[in-house]
């Protein structure tokens, strides 16, 4: 029998490496981190991540998991490094050489745009999930992080490039549209004409109830997308705590969806949902949630 009171840590292995300049000289005191934090350890208690610094000799060691595949990379307050990949297994490489990008001096410019077609002030270009990313016949290999806002008319630079070719991806800047990324654009650097478009989205309001009338506490919904959309992800959900049954889920972006609406101890409902244009609030209305037995 298992002891309730044993935590369970996910496995992790450490890995060591060295960060360099590009010309191949030691860097001290750089930040090293894991690039993108693989969900199954992004709330475990397992010592996976964190931030460490290099030390005179631009040597380091990470915890890193061992189940999935990460990425490593290294900031020096002015640049930032290659981007490597390190795959999952229970052996840690023998090293990892993280390269500044000190000597990139190119740029793109262009604008970004909302769905109505005026200029997206505050819209971020963003180094996440739409990142400008290396595009590279060795996907280990990533270009690190370049980002830029855009100003009253929409316009952005990203400074600090390679002389190769990027990927492309602006963010919504209010905090309901955030996660909801353009189309991807693929540019070369030196490029002064890109155009980045914002998808147009809208809110969904739902209210659930038991069968006597009373609400019911803490309920999640999920939208899957039924209709094409290549700035949409397929599925998505939230979660809302309170005691009043009533869900609002904004940024949502338009198109055709099925809803599923759910509570802990209840049977789950779906119903279709439309979202026709930008900025409307579609109110699915009374959710009746039958007790599970």
């Amino acid at each position: 029998q298992s002891d309730p009171y044993v935590v369970r840590l996910p496995p992790y292995r450490r890995v060591s490496g060295v960060v360099l300049q590009s010309g191949g000289e030691p860097v001290a005191n750089a930040l090293v981190r894991i690039g993108i934090q693989p969900v199954e350890y992004r709330d475990s208690t397992a010592p996976v991540g964190g931030v460490v610094a290099s030390d005179e000799q631009g040597h380091f060691t990470l915890v890193v998991p061992s189940q999935v595949g990460c990425t490593l990379i290294a900031f020096n307050g002015e640049y930032t490094s290659t981007a490597v990949t390190i795959d999952a297994g229970d052996e840690a490489p023998a090293s990892v050489e993280l390269r500044m990008l000190d000597g990139a001096t190119s740029e793109i410019r262009g604008r970004v745009f909302l769905a109505s077609g005026g200029p997206a002030e505050g819209a971020q270009i963003s180094s996440r999930s739409g990142h400008v990313q290396r595009l590279s016949e060795d996907a280990s290999v990533l270009r690190g992080p370049s980002t830029a806002l855009a100003d009253a008319d929409g316009a952005f630079q990203l400074t600090g490039l390679q002389d190769e070719t990027y990927v492309l991806t602006a963010w919504d800047a209010s905090s309901t549209g955030r996660r909801h990324p353009s189309a991807k654009v693929i540019a070369a650097a030196g490029a002064t004409d890109v155009e980045l478009r914002l998808p147009a989205w809208g809110s969904v309001v739902a209210t659930a109830q038991q069968a006597n009338g009373l609400p019911v506490a803490n309920v999640s919904v999920m939208l899957t997308l039924t209709s094409t959309s290549a700035a949409q992800p397929k599925n998505r959900s939230t979660w809302m705590k309170n005691s009043e049954g009533k869900v609002r889920f904004d940024g949502v972006v338009v198109g055709t969806y099925e809803a599923r609406l759910s509570a802990n101890g209840y049977k789950f409902v779906t119903f279709p949902l439309v979202i026709k244009s930008a900025g409307e609030v579609v109110d699915t209305g009374v959710h009746v949630l039958e007790a599970k037995d």
